[in-house]
């Protein structure tokens, strides 16, 4: 009996080896199977949106299970890291391939934009010192009667009108007008654009206003301010980075992203 019982367990044990190593040779040959099958342009199409998006090999491979558990995928299904990984690779030869084609094809946007967003930071500062601020001069107090004391308050700053004659103004009156011409730069072009778009440029020429606020600097020094934006205006591009120049960058596909910075650079852009 105990004989026939060992050989029994023997029986058994290669049946289950059998039955093992049948699973292992159906599973290589899936493999190579998914290995082998013909890429269809969808199928490409697929991953190298995927991989532009910046999913990672297993994300991709996770995404494959998904829309074949639902029934939607139109392709065969990939098992293995690799095959997604040499898509990748392929793709990143071709981009390196078409390198000077994408730097043709970006330099004109890049550009474009630039152009464009010199030109609103010049009518912001335009619109600061539009009704004769772009004439302020700085000039002896003569102060208001009772009040000399108080600097807010002493006419110690002029500007021209349209009829080229002589307005005194003191602090406040310097500090009110200018409020004033924030206020319309703002309705005309959003105080998102004003605020988080032309300050952060605004904070590179004058260091203080990171320091102090926007705000509480143009109170305490008006006229520096405006002496400030003066200069700026003839400078031919403002230093500094806001939203608006991020945004193109934004907006490409990863795997282009060093072809982008590489060409910003080349062409003495801030990135």
């Amino acid at each position: 009996m105990a004989v026939e019982t060992q050989l029994k367990l023997v029986l058994a044990e290669n049946k289950s080896d059998v039955r093992d190593k049948g699973k292992s040779i159906m599973l290589d040959r899936r493999e190579m199977t998914s290995r082998n099958e013909k890429i269809s342009p969808e199928e490409l199409r697929f991953i190298y949106k995927m991989v532009s998006d910046g999913y990672s090999d297993t994300d991709i491979l996770r995404e494959y299970a998904s829309l074949s558990d639902a029934g939607n995928l139109e392709f065969p299904i990939r098992n293995t890291e690799e095959f997604i990984s040499d898509r990748r690779q392929e793709m990143e030869v071709a981009v390196q391939i078409l390198k000077d084609g994408i730097q043709t094809m970006l330099q004109p946007l890049i550009s474009k934009q630039q152009e464009e967003h010199q030109t609103q930071l010049s009518e912001i500062s335009a619109m600061l010192l539009a009704n004769g601020l772009n004439t302020a001069e700085e000039v002896s107090s003569t102060g208001i009667y009772g009040l000399r004391k108080n600097g807010m308050f002493r006419y110690r700053y002029q500007i021209k009108d349209t009829n080229n004659r002589v307005i005194q103004l003191s602090r406040y009156q310097l500090f009110n007008m200018f409020r004033k011409n924030v206020e319309a730069a703002c309705q005309k072009y959003t105080q998102f654009v004003f605020y988080e778009c032309y300050i952060p440029h605004l904070k590179n020429e004058i260091p203080e206003i990171e320091e102090e606020g926007f705000w509480p600097q143009v109170e305490r020094q008006p006229y520096e301010v405006t002496a400030a934006i003066k200069d700026l205006t003839k400078l031919e591009t403002l230093k500094g980075v806001c939203p608006l120049c991020n945004d193109f960058e934004s907006k490409i596909p990863p795997f282009i992203r060093p072809i982008f910075n590489e060409q910003n650079q080349t062409a003495g852009y801030p990135v």
